[in-house]
C-alpha cells in the first residue's frame, strides 16, 4: 500500500498496518420478488428459505460465512442459484424473479421501485462497510469532512446493538 488514495470506501476490510479503517455495520433483509409468498411475511428467516432458490454473495466474503452459518445453526441447507459479487447484482436478479437473497438493506432499497419486496432476516447479520484512509498521510479538512458526512448518512441503515 502506497498510500496513492486519500479515503476508500470498502467492504469487509481486515485490516492493514498502514491503513485506518472506521467500519459500520448495515442491516441486511431478504430480498423477493414482488408478489412471492415471503410477503406475507413480518421477518424471514433461514427456515422460510428452504425450499428457495437463493442468490448470494461470493463464497470467501466475510458476509457469505455469516449468512451460511445462520443457514447452518437452522439446520437449513441454503440451496445456492448463483454467487454474485455485489449486492445490487443479486436485487437486479430478484427483480426478474430468478430467486431470493439477503443482502444490504441499503442495496435494496436502490431496487425498490423495482419488481422486488423485502423484509427484515433474522437472525439480524450485518454487512460491514469501512472507510480506509492511509496510516501515515495527513488527511486534508474535506477529507475528514467526507467520511463525517458519509458516515452520518448511513445512520439510517446501520444495524442497532442489543
Amino acid at each position: 500500500i502506497d498510500e496513492q488514495f486519500d479515503i476508500g470506501i470498502t467492504d469487509g476490510f481486515r485490516g492493514h498496518s498502514a491503513v485506518l479503517s472506521r467500519d459500520i455495520d448495515v442491516r441486511t433483509v431478504c430480498i423477493f420478488p414482488r408478489g412471492h409468498a415471503l410477503a406475507a411475511r413480518v421477518q424471514v428467516t433461514p427456515a422460510d428459505l428452504a425450499s428457495e432458490k437463493i442468490i448470494h454473495t461470493r463464497r470467501d466474503s466475510d458476509f457469505f460465512k455469516s449468512l451460511s452459518n445462520a443457514f447452518l445453526d437452522a439446520n437449513v441447507m441454503l440451496n445456492t442459484l448463483v454467487e454474485t459479487r455485489q449486492f445490487t447484482a443479486a436485487c437486479e436478479l430478484v427483480s426478474h424473479g430468478l430467486g431470493v437473497a439477503v443482502g444490504s438493506e441499503l442495496d435494496a432499497l436502490k431496487f425498490s421501485d423495482q419488481e422486488i419486496q423485502m423484509r427484515p432476516f433474522l437472525p439480524a447479520i450485518s454487512h460491514r462497510l469501512s472507510l480506509v484512509r492511509p496510516t501515515l498521510k495527513q488527511p486534508s479538512a474535506i477529507t475528514l469532512e467526507f467520511m463525517d458526512a458519509f458516515a452520518s448518512s448511513l445512520v439510517p441503515f446501520q444495524m442497532t446493538r442489543g
